[in-house]
């Protein structure tokens, strides 16, 4: 489980590429990468997802997120995926949500070169309790399940 750049990390690592050359003779049991700028991969050099792991993957964003731009990005993300990689991962979009939805007192903005699908600009990162709470929630059910 990751989130921002630690959900970049949980989606790669949830790779073949990425798994076999830290991890070879096993993987994680599940995948949990929380707001992982998801119009990044398979678009720029090093951020291919795709040929993953025989582990579940649950893809967290926020529906106002300001990387992404757009609510949709991790379903059409997972929607080019070839229908294998498809069949292990599910994405769940927090509605009223930016990034860094789930850091209490968080309400800032930031100008980052990677937001707005790449054309860089401002970035709000509030604090949301109620997506908060469902993530937690979801976080629960999801590696609750993985590990049965």
């Amino acid at each position: 489980m990751g989130f921002s750049f630690g959900g970049v990390a949980s989606m790669l690592a949830a790779t073949r590429a990425y798994n076999d050359r830290f991890l070879p003779d096993a993987h994680f049991a599940a995948y949990m990468p929380v707001y992982p700028v998801c119009w990044l991969y398979n678009r720029a050099p090093g951020y291919e997802f795709r040929d993953l792991v025989a582990a579940p993957v649950l893809i967290v964003t926020g529906a106002l997120d300001q990387y992404d731009n757009d609510p949709k990005a991790s379903e059409t993300l997972v929607a080019s995926l070839p229908a294998a990689d498809r069949a292990r991962v599910k994405t769940l979009v927090m509605a009223e949500a930016h990034h860094a939805f789930d850091m209490p007192g968080v309400d800032i903005q930031a100008n980052d070169p990677s937001s707005h699908r790449g054309q860089g600009g401002l970035v709000a990162m509030r604090y949301n309790p109620m997506a908060t709470t469902q993530a937690h929630r979801s976080c629960v059910a999801f590696f609750s399940d993985a590990m049965k």
